[in-house]
C-alpha cells in the first residue's frame, strides 16, 4: 500500500552507548504498554555502531513535538540517557505492507 501525506514528518534518533538493555528500559519508561503512542505511525529500533537507532513516521509534527514534550524528554530526564542526535524530515511518500 503506498501512502502520501503532506503532513507527516520522519525521525531519527541516534543514541551514542546505548544497548539493548537501556533501548528497552527507556521504552519502558516512555511507553509501558509497548504499544504505538497515538499519533506515532512506524517505529524501528536497532543496534548501531557504537549505539541504537530509532526510527518514527508521526502523523503530523505537532504530534511528533507533543510526545517529545511530554513523554520522551521526561522519560530521557528519569532514565538518565543521554539526549540523542536527532534528525527530522517531511514525509513524502510512505509504503507499507
Amino acid at each position: 500500500m503506498e501512502k502520501s501525506n503532506e503532513n507527516a514528518v520522519a525521525i531519527s534518533l541516534e543514541f551514542n552507548g546505548m544497548t539493548e538493555k537501556t533501548y528497552n528500559q527507556l521504552l519502558k519508561e516512555a511507553v509501558p504498554s509497548g504499544a504505538l503512542t497515538p499519533g506515532d505511525l512506524f517505529h524501528v529500533a536497532g543496534p548501531i555502531e557504537g549505539g541504537y537507532k530509532v526510527v518514527n513516521v508521526w502523523e503530523s509534527q505537532a504530534k511528533l513535538d507533543e510526545f517529545f514534550q511530554n513523554v520522551m524528554g521526561p522519560a530521557l530526564h528519569r532514565t538518565g540517557i543521554a539526549e540523542p542526535k536527532v534528525q527530522i524530515w517531511p514525509v513524502y511518500r510512505m509504503m507499507k505492507a
